[in-house]
């Protein structure tokens, strides 16, 4: 099958760095509502002020029946409710703006439960460490990190990368000097080219990467192609893999390959692998958008491997890496104080160096010292399954139980892109069936299911014009919702801004249990700190989305830790690390 790129021309980046934001914790406050127009016709707010200072209510339990008008709801409550029984003569604004206020309780997370996340995330961490078929998989991924007391003669293989001074203290040892070690670990001087491969979701783009040294200076050049949907399914895996590799062909042709010249190509793959070494990867499962049954258990890296042996083209498959990992070496080439990878996108997951001493589980052969560190795969999307932590609305557990994996990848679905929109859609519902949004009215695409995208969210919290003309051209042109207000506007803006805070919020919290284990228990944070390299959608597109992670992150890890903590975006990140984890395993096979 003939491949089938996206775009029609070769994109090239010249810019000789990884595109990001960086900036040093703390960041500016979070984007905050004000009161746009206050006392304007068919406003939301007027001169009493904004939603925060109304009194809070009792939560709701709702229970919607479906029909072909749209949902009709039925409110049961344990005491009377403000929604339910108004008093005489209450403008509809006001009860609009209790609803709000009911919403953004329902959606806030107080300091205590944030930090009750944090300690709950450190324990399923802990526990994934020690024990396999743990809810947060805690997988290893053979990139192995050496910590010594001093060091002889490093070579190429062997290459200072960080030094830091750190105290013990929860250990009761005193302070010393600790040198990171690697084998091939990016110190932003390598050279050379190699090829990058991403297969996430539907796409498949492959890239060729020319690192030029000079403290992480690259280009880049990249091709994205579309999998077509008659090989979403079927009964032999290998077929999706030849066309894999024909993506790789046409783009060896495109850009020109040289003679006897074999090229390394990093493979980062979008699905959950159990990794025996950096050349092996067997399917654990495969993304919701794929359904072949052979494939769990089969090894990716070997599958590529015949594939491009039989099709004859001069490329090695020399690793594959997680995504989370691609976002950290990514960032690591050109700061070696790297020790973090978040990947929010679609889906999010996190990557983190640990000390080998922490995971037990890790059974090897390898003449490898305790005091040895390697980067773990947390696949954090999967925290409190169990569902008896992470504080659910109702919205959350109707988005779960609807969904097509059931109480599974819980955190996933109250943080990432793939379901942010859908529960702004089911909030958005809600108040459409109290009567208080697009005066009661809804559209057939209102009512159908993951029809309001994320991206949507983007638009609206952007919107900054005096109409809110970006929030009305989605209701009205995309979601086909007739006669719109403005107040209307400013509450689907607000309804935005709840569940996307959250989503910062929670993510924050996850990454401050990982701090806290790296700080306490694992590798230390010394005065040089560290960095944290984020990528993915949400950081890089959503308004905000980033500062609000940032000054959440900021309240939890403490004053005194938070200085020492960078935390920067890292835009093609899997292509990137991809193509240094090739850099990386090419150099341990010479």
């Amino acid at each position: 099958m003939t491949p089938m790129a996206a775009d029609a021309c070769l994109q090239s980046d010249e810019s000789g760095g990884v595109s990001r934001d960086a900036g040093k914790i703390p960041f500016p406050e979070a984007m905050r509502q004000e009161p746009p127009h206050a006392g304007s016709p068919g406003c939301l707010w007027d001169n009493a002020g904004s939603i925060s200072n109304l009194r809070q209510s009792v939560p709701f339990l709702f229970f919607f029946n479906s029909d072909r008008n749209g949902f009709r709801q039925e409110i049961h409550q344990a005491s009377s409710s403000r929604l339910r029984a108004q008093p005489p003569g209450r403008r509809p604004a006001d009860r609009q703006k209790a609803a709000l206020a009911d919403l953004q309780a329902q959606f806030s997370l107080s300091q205590e439960t944030q930090e009750s996340l944090v300690l709950s995330f450190v324990r399923e961490l802990k526990l994934g460490l020690a024990k396999d078929n743990q809810a947060m998989h805690m997988i290893p991924t053979y990139f192995i990190l050496t910590l010594v007391d001093s060091i002889v003669n490093a070579n190429f293989h062997y290459i200072v990368v960080m030094m830091r001074e750190r105290t013990f203290h929860s250990r009761s040892q005193p302070s010393f000097h600790l040198h990171f070690l690697c084998s091939g670990i990016p110190t932003g001087e390598e050279r050379g080219t190699y090829l990058a491969l991403e297969v996430a979701g539907t796409e498949v783009r492959v890239a060729q990467l020319k690192l030029k040294g000079g403290r992480g200076q690259f280009s880049i050049h990249e091709i994205q192609y579309s999998i077509p949907d008659e090989l979403n399914s079927g009964d032999d895996f290998g077929v999706l893999i030849d066309y894999i590799t024909d993506c790789i062909d046409d783009f060896l042709t495109r850009v020109g390959s040289q003679d006897l010249f074999v090229y390394s190509m990093g493979v980062s793959f979008g699905c959950a692998l159990r990794q025996g070494s950096l050349r092996q990867a067997k399917i654990i499962e495969l993304p919701l958008e794929y359904s072949y049954p052979d494939a769990a258990g089969k090894d990716v890296v070997k599958l590529l491997h015949d594939s491009i042996e039989k099709k004859g083209l001069a490329v090695r498959v020399t690793a594959m890496a997680n995504d989370s990992v691609c976002a950290l070496l990514a960032q690591a080439y050109q700061a070696p104080t790297t020790t973090m990878g978040v990947l929010h996108g679609m889906g999010t997951n996190c990557a983190y160096v640990e000390r080998l001493s922490n995971i037990s589980k890790f059974k090897h052969d390898y003449d490898l010292s305790p005091d040895e560190t390697m980067i773990v795969n947390t696949e954090w999307g999967s925290f409190d399954n169990e569902r008896c932590r992470l504080p659910l609305t109702w919205f959350d557990r109707r988005c779960d139980r609807e969904s097509v994996n059931p109480h599974y990848q819980i955190f996933e679905k109250m943080t990432s892109a793939k379901y942010l929109g859908e529960i702004t859609r089911l909030v958005l519902l809600y108040l459409v069936d109290c009567g208080l949004l697009f005066g009661a009215s809804s559209s057939q695409i209102l009512n159908t299911c993951y029809t309001f995208d994320t991206t949507f969210m983007f638009a609206c919290e952007a919107d900054d014009s005096e109409d809110l003309r970006q929030v009305g051209i989605v209701l009205e042109k995309l979601m086909k919702i007739r006669n719109v207000t403005l107040a209307d506007r400013q509450i689907v803006k607000k309804v935005c801004q709840i569940v996307g805070s959250r989503s910062a919020v929670l993510v924050a919290t996850a990454m401050a249990g990982v701090i806290r284990q790296m700080a306490v228990d694992g590798i230390g944070i010394g005065e040089q700190g560290i960095t944290i390299a984020t990528s993915g959608d949400l950081h890089e597109l959503y308004p905000s989305f980033q500062a609000r992670l940032c000054d959440a992150l900021k309240t939890l890890v403490g004053e005194e830790l938070a200085p020492r903590i960078t935390v920067v975006i890292v835009r093609s990140s899997r292509l990137v690390g991809s193509a240094i984890v090739a850099m990386m395993a090419e150099n341990d096979m010479t």
